[in-house]
């Protein structure tokens, strides 16, 4: 099922590809998500934005307590010790791929899942933009992806996008992730 809103200033995606799977997916290991930002020219000269796991931190806080009924979501802590052991992403304080402008791999990904029994790994990019200097408005953007460790497909997928901060647009993301079927 794809789901599509537009209007105050947010534009948002939800598509559910296994609503079974779904609806059995329990565990959730959160990888932190890739922040496109970090990549742009901008980001470079104002190192705004420096910390690396805000949007994933801030997603988890809200989540935790929105979705604790639908998803059990792993500890940053282990999520973050699994990754570091398969040796591709540096430091746990600094975690970033070796290979900057792609991400993750979902083949680590999936190995993270299975070393955590996880059902599922959450991938998500995210990017913000300052569209105003003089109001500072800012366009920020975030896609996440769901995906079934023991199959490596896709569960669910969404996105979600305005005018909006990183507070406004995790929170939105969330509630689309709640009403996924």
């Amino acid at each position: 099922m794809m789901v599509s809103f537009t209007g105050c200033a947010l534009h948002q995606t939800s598509l559910t590809r296994d609503s079974e799977k779904l609806k059995e997916t329990k565990r959730v290991a959160v990888l932190p998500f890739f922040n496109t930002t970090r990549l742009s020219a901008e980001f470079q000269k104002k190192k705004w934005m420096t910390n690396y796991f805000a949007w994933t931190e801030k997603f988890m806080s809200i989540s935790k307590s929105r979705m604790k009924d639908r998803f059990d979501f792993l500890p940053t802590e282990e999520v973050v010790s699994a990754l570091t052991e398969l040796g591709n992403y540096g430091q746990a304080s600094e975690l970033k791929p070796k290979h900057y402008r792609t991400g993750y791999s979902l083949g680590d990904a999936l190995k993270v899942g299975k070393s955590l029994c996880a059902d599922a790994v959450l991938l998500g990019a995210t990017t913000q933009a300052q569209t105003q200097s003089a109001k500072q408005v800012y366009t920020s953007a975030m896609t996440l992806r769901l995906v079934d460790v023991a199959s490596g497909k896709v569960i669910w997928g969404g996105s979600l996008s305005g005018k909006k901060g990183r507070s406004s647009i995790i929170s939105g993301m969330v509630d689309v992730m709640k009403v996924a079927q």
